[in-house]
């Protein structure tokens, strides 16, 4: 039996393998390029996400921030707020408290004021016995009537009253005169005194008139209410007589700015206490 010889063609086999390993070789470089862009816009994704995150947390702390000064700024204010209100209730309670003294004691003014002028008939005829050649006797009874009405007010109407003769007091000047039982004329004018003697009406009147002169302003309502003790009967004609006519005179010298109003309260053993 005759024996064959294989032969092998070497050369195409190696082509073959070569084509496949680098057909293999593209294979995977492709394989590797697709994952290494998917990896690289994966990254990309990733940063930029990172950078999204990173600016919303920025934000966040920023109104974070701005919120913790806005609830320091409200917790001020309401720590202000609150001093602000317990100061008004101490206000309001300490102005309660004075309101109520004031009301207590205008209630009890009113109270004293209605009892000191509720005077039986026979103490008023008392005070105007020592004098009554000045005053006749429609003049006390007058006097006895105020008194009981004076007397019968309640409170409030007290009060009224008194408040009304206050406001009286702010709008004009009262000047007291008091003519002494030595015949000295004392003229109290709003703190100021002056005093003076006269024996004649005229005389009363120039002296009268110089003390205006001294005042250098008046208000627009000028009430002179006149006074007198134990005196002789020539001081107190020229008294009575010599007041109207320098009321007059005061009142046409100002020109109509002022006036002047005079009155006789009669009998006193002490001058009027002055305001």
């Amino acid at each position: 039996m005759t024996a064959r010889r294989l032969t092998f063609q070497l050369t195409p086999l190696l082509d073959l393998l070569l084509i496949v390993i680098f057909a293999q070789f593209m294979d995977v470089r492709d394989a590797t390029e697709h994952q290494e862009h998917t990896s690289s816009e994966q990254v990309h994704k990733l940063e930029v996400d990172r950078d999204g995150t990173a600016s919303q947390l920025a934000a966040l702390q920023t109104e974070y921030e701005l919120l913790e000064r806005r609830l320091d700024a409200s917790q001020q204010e309401l720590t202000e707020s609150r001093r602000s209100a317990q100061s008004l209730m101490a206000r309001a309670f300490s102005m309660e408290v004075k309101i109520n003294q004031v009301t207590a004691e205008r209630e009890a003014i009113a109270s004293l004021y209605a009892k000191l002028f509720d005077l039986p008939d026979d103490v008023v005829a008392q005070l105007f016995a020592r004098d009554n050649r000045r005053l006749s006797s429609d003049d006390v009874e007058k006097l006895r009537s105020r008194f009981r009405t004076v007397a019968d007010q309640t409170p409030g109407q007290s009060i009224r009253h008194l408040l009304t003769i206050d406001e009286m007091w702010k709008r004009c000047d009262v000047w007291n005169l008091h003519i002494k039982p030595s015949g000295l004329t004392v003229v109290e004018t709003g703190g100021r005194t002056h005093q003076f003697e006269a024996a004649t009406a005229k005389e009363f009147e120039e002296e009268l008139y110089d003390v205006y002169t001294l005042i250098s302003s008046h208000k627009t309502l000028v009430i002179l209410l006149l006074s007198y003790g134990n005196i002789d009967a020539d001081v107190y004609e020229a008294a009575i007589d010599g007041l109207p006519r320098a009321a007059e005179r005061m009142r046409s010298d100002s020109g109509g700015r002022s006036r002047f109003e005079s009155a006789v309260l009669g009998f006193s053993e002490a001058p009027p206490v002055q305001r």
